[in-house]
């Protein structure tokens, strides 16, 4: 769908210029098991390696257009809803995980980047209709 993989579980950002960086870990997908799993049972569960094409990784910076803060959740329809600049900046906060390194200036970027984006919550159970919501918010092809 044109989309380009940067990174799995880990997107770095570069402070000074506000780009994401790619981060192109292989992608491991845990196996779908056909129940939901617990999240002290989700350790359990096999994961997969998966294999991407080569021309599918992003390999430069790409400047942020958007916050989404993506969850699964089975028993959802694929809805995504905007998010205030203090849920944006609490959650970049909780998700930053060298925040013990950057102490006030991770704060300062963090609220800069909340003010300026715009930020979206993502419930999904279903990829493809995750990938529709995004689409009709204007979030298509935001790495290329």
């Amino acid at each position: 769908q044109g989309w380009r993989y940067l990174s799995d579980d880990v997107l770095p950002l570069e402070l000074a210029t506000g780009n994401i960086l790619p981060f192109p870990q292989t992608p491991r997908v845990r196996q779908n098991t056909g129940q939901l799993v617990s999240g002290d049972r989700l350790s359990q569960v096999p994961k997969f390696d998966v294999t991407l094409e080569s021309e599918s990784i992003c390999q430069e910076p790409l400047p942020i257009r958007a916050i989404v803060f993506p969850s699964f959740d089975s028993q959802t329809e694929a809805q995504i809803l905007p998010c205030s600049l203090g849920t944006a900046a609490l959650e970049l906060l909780r998700n930053c995980i060298n925040f013990t390194d950057h102490k006030q200036a991770a704060v300062q970027q963090i609220c800069e980047l909340a003010k300026h984006l715009p930020a979206f919550r993502l419930s999904f159970s279903n990829v493809d209709c995750a990938l529709e919501s995004l689409a009709q918010i204007g979030l298509t092809r935001l790495t290329g």
